[in-house]
């Protein structure tokens, strides 16, 4: 199995109500890509992050192997929510591996 983790922080022209918004968006444009990316076996979008963490939204998902990360990193339907993602966040990270 392989885990694609993601974290990122919002543009700091981003008043609250548009982070809320924009966060309220990707949770569900990305949590709906399991209906749509059949190699995606799970995913899920934390947008309520404790102060302790030093990003604002946060994504974990589970693929059976690297070649469905890659298929799901491919997709059109990801490509159509990243640009969305990329037009509101100024910092991503990412790490994926197996386990």
């Amino acid at each position: 199995m392989v885990k694609h983790i993601v974290l990122w922080s919002f543009n700091h022209n981003l008043d609250e109500e548009e982070k809320s918004r924009a966060a309220a968006r990707i949770k569900s444009e990305l949590e709906n890509l399991p209906t749509l990316i059949p190699e995606l076996v799970s995913i899920h979008v934390a947008t309520e992050l404790f102060g302790t963490c030093n990003s604002e939204l946060a994504l974990v998902s589970t693929f059976k192997n690297k070649a469905d990360l890659r298929t799901y990193i491919d997709h059109p339907e990801h490509k159509r929510v990243g640009q969305f993602v990329r037009s509101v966040v100024t910092e991503r990270k990412s790490a994926d591996f197996e386990f």
